[in-house]
This record gives structure tokens, sequence and C-alpha cells, in this order.
């Protein structure tokens, strides 16, 4: 029983630790859309957006979690085996955190953010609910003491000559340098979402159909389609609900699937676009793709304010 338990806080403190990593690299846009298909309200999940309190949580789960399956293993082998196997339970216990409750979570929350979010969801908000009594004192403590020194500190001046050094002494941005120079390897479909995750208008719809949807969904661009999805030949914005009842469309921009990022954010931002409509060498609509998202992923998520 004890050898059970503590095969089970492994596996807690591995749940813990993937959402740890997927909070950070999950694309909050493809989590919704997702979340919607699968029925789960937008509301339900609105508590992950808070990364600080999720990532205090998480860590303070994990450690939880580490001490009592170490604990249980150490009493598992002294009561079977005797004082002088608990050596045993050391090297258990550490192996087992390290591989199951770190390495293996870490790695699949990384390369499928969205997924784990919405799979270990339920039982990631009773940890949540549980684990946010024991952890809010730290959450406060921080809030009031180191949140907004990190909010007030002067910006660190940049020359070309102390570039390497700033690099070094500063991991973050040392990451998202490493992200902007490696995006090129990166292809447009790696992260566009997909056609059949995609909320788009019909091309017939009147312009209070088009406020129902735009109240429903709060996007700022939609792709108009003619017939089907794959038949997408124009895009409408807020601004363009300006010339109601007289809607005015813009032609969309295509760019293909296997194109790298750092050339469509190019062409995007030469073109004055936000959207582009992705296509397969079929010249198949296969999703679509926003400069948001182009750029968290070269540089990390957007922060929207307010």
């Amino acid at each position: 029983m004890e050898f059970l338990l503590a095969t089970i806080f492994i596996l807690f403190q591995g749940i813990l630790s993937g959402t740890e990593t997927a909070v950070i690299r999950a694309n909050w846009l493809r989590l919704k859309l997702k979340a919607k298909e699968k029925g789960i309200s937008e509301k339900k999940i609105k508590f992950l957006e808070n990364k600080e309190k999720n990532l205090i949580i998480t860590l303070v789960g994990t450690n939880i979690f580490i001490i009592f399956a170490a604990d249980f293993y150490s009493s598992f082998f002294i009561n079977n085996l005797g004082k002088g196997f608990v050596f045993l339970a050391i090297i258990l216990s550490t192996s087992l955190s390290f591989f199951i409750g770190e390495l293996f979570p870490k790695m699949l929350a990384g390369t499928y953010p969205e997924n784990w979010l919405l799979i270990s969801f339920p039982l990631y908000r009773f940890f949540y609910s549980l684990l946010g009594i024991i952890s809010q004192p730290v959450y406060f403590l921080l809030k009031i003491t180191f949140f907004p020194f990190i909010k007030k500190r002067k910006p660190f001046p940049l020359f070309r000559r102390n570039l390497l050094t700033y690099l070094e002494s500063y991991k973050k941005t040392k990451f998202i340098a490493q992200q902007v120079l490696e995006a090129k390897n990166i292809k447009i479909k790696d992260i566009m979402i997909p056609l059949e995750l995609t909320v788009a208008l019909p091309y017939n719809a009147n312009p209070y159909e088009i406020l129902e949807v735009l109240k429903k969904y709060r996007f700022s661009r939609y792709p108009v389609y003619q017939g089907n999805k794959n038949n997408i030949i124009k895009v409408i914005t807020l601004k363009d609900l300006l010339f109601l009842p007289e809607l005015k469309y813009r032609p969309p921009l295509y760019v293909n699937e296997n194109q790298g990022i750092t050339e469509v954010f190019s062409e995007m931002r030469k073109k004055g676009e936000h959207l582009a409509v992705v296509v397969n060498r079929k010249n198949r609509v296969v999703g679509i793709v926003t400069l948001e998202d182009i750029i968290e992923e070269m540089v990390g998520e957007i922060r929207r304010e307010g």
C-alpha cells in the first residue's frame, strides 16, 4: 500500500510538472478553440491565464508530492527490508521523480501544451483548488514584495559591446533571442489554427448574424467563405463593421503551409495583414495563421492589456 501511494504521488508530481510547462507554452487562442470543440466553456479555463499563480501552485504541489513519495518509499523499504535498505528508497524515488515526475511530462507538455491542459484539466482543477489555499500566502507575499519590484526595475542598457554579456547574464533574454534565431526552422503548418477549428463567416451572412458571431467569439478578424470553409474568399475585421449596413471586405493573404514563419512574418508586415489563409501544395485551404501566433512562437505569448 505504501509503495502504491508513493507511486501515485510521483504521478501527481508529473501532472503538475507538465502543467507548469504547458501553461507557459500554450497558445491561448488555440486552447480556447479546442476547449469549445470539447464543450469546455472559456469561463472554466480562465483560471489558467494567471500564469504567476499557476506556476506557484505547481511548484508548491510538486515539492509536496516529492516529499510524500520519498517518505512512503522509505517507509516501505524499512518495513519490508529493514533500515539498511533506505538507500534503495532514495535511489528509486529520485529516479522516478526525475523521469516520471519531471522529464517525460515536461517533454510531452512542451510538445502538446494545449492538449495537455485539456486532458489534465479536471484533475488539475482539483489540485488548483486544494493547493491554492496552501499557496495563497506565498502568492500574496510575492505579489506585495517581488512582483512590484520587477515591474519598477529600470531597463538594462543594451549596447553592441555588452550584448554577449547581457545574453549570458539574463537567461530569459537569451532564450527569447534563441527562439527568434531558431524560428527560421519552424513552418507555418506547425503553428497554424487548423481549418476545422477556424471560426469563419459565410459570405451571405447578414450584418446582424455577423454581430452575433462577434459577440460570441470576440475575435478581431474572421475569414469569410463561400459555399464551404475550403473556399475562403475574403476577410472581415471589426473596423469593417463601421460601414454597416454595407460591409466592406478585403481579399485574404494566402500563404503556403511549408513556408517558414519568419518569411510569412515579413510578408504580413510588408502588406499590413494580421491574418493569412494557409493552403497546402494542392492549393486547398488547411487553416489560418495570425500575426500574433507567429510573434508568440518567436518571442513568447503576447500579454493583452486590460
